[in-house]
């Protein structure tokens, strides 16, 4: 009975020495894809990762989700962030989607704009072009300046579809080339009007949120219309580190971070099922 005693004690130091000298060896995992989940989830879960796990993320958003994929599939990076679902494609070729929230596709303006919220029909005028004037919502007599994401964007996509109803946008837009613009334009240009991911107008100490049909658009409140899913993509199911890190994105302390920027991936679960 000793000896079965001295054995079981031995093997729990020897694991606990073995879980201590894993996490003590610095590992790496490299992120491509999303920079709206870079900036909004990936820069705040990092300092934790490295904390607790001692496992440093390296973060580049300069690609396109595109080119994340192929990334991940050729084995040159561990992660990739979607704006939007993962192609039919990419998981025939290996690719392991898991859905860890939603984005909310923010409409703002600057704060010096009286205007309080708007309805889809005259967001709709604005961005298709027929509205051109604040005064003709509300506002004052100044002409609208309209910037959207880019045109080859989910969320752009997405805009299109429940806004315009699948119609077109005006001729004046301009889209930019990466979401942060769209935030930055509307912080400088008074009579800026514009849609990207909450994550980038939160920065922006200028511009402001509207309600859209008087939906606010925040993580609480999941029947805001303008989401868009999350995932990330891995090659093949996650394993070792790359699962240590969607494990904690799932968590109860992830999903709080997630929750600062996103709607979390229960409600997303619960919207999408209704």
């Amino acid at each position: 009975m000793r000896k079965l005693i001295l054995v079981a004690v031995a093997l729990t130091l020897a694991l606990s020495i073995s879980t201590r000298w894993a996490h003590s060896q610095e590992s790496r995992l490299r992120y491509l894809g999303s920079v709206t989940m870079k900036v909004g989830l990936v820069d705040k879960m990092a300092p934790i990762m490295k904390e607790k796990y001692n496992i440093i993320i390296d973060a580049d958003a300069s690609g396109s989700t595109g080119v994340g994929i192929q990334e991940v599939i050729n084995g040159k990076a561990d992660v990739v962030g979607s704006g939007g679902n993962i192609s039919k494609d990419a998981i025939a070729k290996g690719i392991v989607a898991t859905l860890i929230g939603s984005d909310i596709l923010a409409v703002a303006i600057n704060t010096g704009n009286p205007v309080k919220g708007l309805t889809k029909e005259q967001l709709k005028g604005i961005f298709a072009g027929k509205i051109t004037n604040w005064s003709e919502v509300g506002g004052k007599d100044a002409r609208i300046v309209v910037f959207t994401m880019d045109t080859i964007s989910a969320g752009y996509e997405i805009f299109k579809e429940v806004v315009l109803e699948k119609g077109s946008f005006g001729e004046k837009v301009v889209p930019m080339r990466i979401p942060l613009q769209v935030a930055q334009n509307i912080n400088k240009v008074p009579d800026a009007i514009g849609f990207c991911p909450l994550a980038f107008i939160q920065r922006e100490p200028n511009a402001r949120i509207l309600a859209v049909d008087g939906q606010e658009p925040s993580p609480t409140n999941p029947r805001y219309p303008l989401t868009r899913p999350l995932y990330w993509g891995t090659r093949g199911a996650p394993t070792g580190n790359v699962k240590v890190l969607i494990d904690f994105l799932l968590s109860e302390e992830g999903q709080a971070i997630v929750k600062q920027s996103f709607v979390g991936v229960r409600d997303t679960q619960k919207t999408a099922a209704q």
